[in-house]
C-alpha cells in the first residue's frame, strides 16, 4: 500500500509531498514549503520512518522546512548536483540516477529552466513530481532567481512529454494532472513546439480537495 499525501501552504500556496510505502514504512518528503506539524503528525500516525527530503530547486517555498524536517527526523536532504550548492545542507544526485528507498524507486529527472539544477522525481507506482516546472495547465517561469532560460525549458518539456500519457503528475503548486491532460490541454506546452504536444486524447486527472491533501492508499 503506497502511502500519497499532499501539504499545502497558505500564503504561496506551494506543496509538500509526503510519499511512503505503507508496508515497509519507508518516507519520503518532496520539497517543504508548507506547514510542517501535520506532516510530523502524518509521519507518526502512520508510523513512517522517513528516509530522505527531496528538493525539487533552491526557492524557499520549496526548501524553507528542510532543514527542520531534517533535525527533527535525522533524513538527510537531496538536490541535483547543480542546484545542490545552492540548497543548505543537500547532498548531490545525479542526472537520470535511481535510488531506492526502502521499496519505494525514484528516478531523478533533470527538468531546467525555472532553475538551472531543477528536478523532476518520477516515483514509480505514484507519479512525477514536477515541483514549478509544468503545473495543471501552466509552465515555470524562467525568468526568476538561479533561472536557466526558455531552451532550458524546452528540453524539460520535451522530457516531460515523453512520459506515457497516463501518468499522474504532482506539481508545485496547484492540484493534479496527468501527462496526457497536459498534452492535450495545457496551452502553454501547445506553445512549445516539442515532439509529442499537440492534442493527445484528454485524460482527467485525479480529483483532490484543497488544503492538506490526504490521498490515501495508491493502487
Amino acid at each position: 500500500m503506497t502511502i500519497l499525501e499532499r501539504f499545502t501552504d497558505p500564503r504561496w500556496l506551494s506543496n509538500l509531498y509526503l510519499v511512503a510505502d505503507g508496508h515497509a514504512g519507508t518516507a519520503v518528503v518532496i520539497d517543504s514549503g508548507a506547514p510542517l506539524e501535520p506532516v510530523f503528525d502524518a509521519l507518526a500516525r502512520h508510523r513512517l520512518s522517513l528516509a530522505a527530503i527531496l528538493t525539487t530547486h533552491r526557492h524557499i517555498d520549496h526548501t524553507g522546512g528542510h532543514n527542520e524536517i531534517a533535525r527533527r527526523t535525522g533524513a538527510p536532504i537531496y538536490a541535483l548536483s547543480v542546484e545542490a550548492p545552492h540548497v543548505p545542507g543537500a547532498r548531490p544526485l545525479r542526472p537520470d540516477e535511481v535510488r531506492v528507498w526502502g521499496t519505494l524507486s525514484v528516478s531523478v529527472l533533470p527538468l531546467p529552466g525555472h532553475t538551472a539544477g531543477h528536478a523532476g522525481y518520477l516515483v514509480h507506482g505514484v507519479g512525477m513530481f514536477t515541483g514549478d516546472c509544468i503545473f495543471a495547465g501552466s509552465l515555470g517561469s524562467t525568468i526568476g532567481e538561479g533561472a536557466s532560460g526558455f531552451a532550458d525549458a524546452h528540453r524539460a518539456v520535451g522530457r516531460f512529454l515523453a512520459l506515457p500519457d497516463t501518468t499522474p503528475v504532482y506539481a508545485g503548486h496547484g492540484g493534479p494532472t496527468t501527462v496526457g491532460a497536459e498534452r492535450a490541454d495545457n496551452p502553454f506546452l501547445r506553445a512549445v513546439p516539442c515532439p509529442g504536444a499537440p492534442g493527445a486524447p484528454h485524460r482527467p486527472g485525479p480529483r483532490l480537495r484543497r488544503r492538506h491533501q490526504g490521498l490515501g492508499p495508491v493502487r
